[in-house]
């Protein structure tokens, strides 16, 4: 999985939502599943999915055995789908990819009017799992084909779901642009990722457009392209002063945020020599900062040999003679 990949899962982390039963059950270690129904029990397992799966997978179980009559419900195929993203968190791929599968077959014979868009073919975001799965295993092409079924279907939403169906369209895209760049196939990769970035400059979100920024800095620093690279985390930087004078604290924190990712990118990633000087040289983090060591935009403590006195003293010396 990519850099980027992994800050947008960070984003929608912190963006998930909680149910008011499931929370008070998170405070209370023995709780008993009989005395909560079966949506709680479904919000639940979104809630616990990446915290505590396998608290996420007890209320799963528990709302599928629920269903002592068979009876086909939107519910009851949700609860397939959010055991196999429960699954794929926890990197358990065979399960989640036959949960998958079951989710997809219930939908298909469930009545067009149970379902929450009914021109829906097949649920898109099954297939965003399923093609991420393909993806974490490096089967592009089983990916991509999901990915792009998952767009035709995102396109078929109702227009009261126009918010999920811009997530959705947009997740897509992004997926799609990540294959193109891992089999470097460069312009195809930009052309897919340009969608994606005016449709979340239109939307106006800022930690959307944030994403977008670093997409581009992971996208070019794959490529080599320093200049890019540059144009990017300058952007980045540039936000962040904007934002925070005319929007406040709270906006401010999540472009901070944002920036301190690119450094912990830079940090990661960044080999070549000359980005931590270009940094060094241009960065308003670092103008108070003289006399210390950076390795990789990190501060570092430099070697023991740096602070013997004798050492330094003859170091300069001879530096004194080379230059005269």
């Amino acid at each position: 999985m990519s850099k980027i990949n992994y800050f947008k899962y960070l984003f929608l982390f912190l963006l998930t939502s909680h149910g008011s039963i499931a929370g008070q059950i998170s405070d209370n270690s023995s709780f008993n599943l009989e005395k909560i129904d079966i949506g709680s029990a479904i919000d639940s397992i979104r809630k616990y999915k990446e915290i505590d799966p396998q608290k996420a997978l007890q209320y799963g179980f528990y709302a599928l055995n629920s269903n002592v009559d068979n009876e086909l419900s939107l519910e009851f195929v949700n609860t397939n789908y959010y055991l196999a993203e429960t699954f794929f968190h926890m990197g358990n791929d065979k399960s989640a990819f036959e949960y998958l599968s079951k989710s997809l077959q219930l939908y298909t014979l469930l009545d067009p009017n149970k379902r929450r868009n009914r021109n829906v073919i097949k649920p898109p975001w099954v297939l965003i799992i399923m093609g991420n799965i393909y993806y974490r295993n490096e089967d592009f092409l089983n990916a991509e084909e999901m990915y792009y079924e998952a767009l035709d279907n995102f396109r078929l939403f109702d227009p009261i779901y126009d918010e999920e169906k811009y997530y959705g369209t947009s997740t897509s895209l992004q997926n799609l642009a990540m294959i193109k760049t891992e089999e470097k196939e460069y312009e195809k990769a930009l052309e897919l990722f340009s969608q994606v970035s005016e449709m979340r400059i239109s939307y106006g979100e800022t930690t959307q457009i944030l994403s977008s920024d670093l997409w581009y800095l992971d996208f070019y620093l794959k490529m080599g392209d320093d200049e890019m690279f540059m144009e990017y985390y300058n952007n980045l930087t540039n936000s962040y002063e904007t934002y925070s004078s005319n929007f406040g604290n709270n906006n401010s924190s999540i472009l901070r945020f944002a920036i301190n990712i690119v450094k912990n990118l830079f940090a990661i990633s960044v080999e070549k020599s000359s980005i931590t000087p270009i940094y060094l040289a241009t960065s308003d983090d670092v103008k108070e900062i003289s006399g210390k060591y950076f390795y990789k935009l990190q501060e570092k403590i430099s070697s023991k040999q740096s602070y013997d006195d004798i050492i330094a003293k003859e170091v300069w010396e001879k530096s004194l003679e080379y230059i005269k």
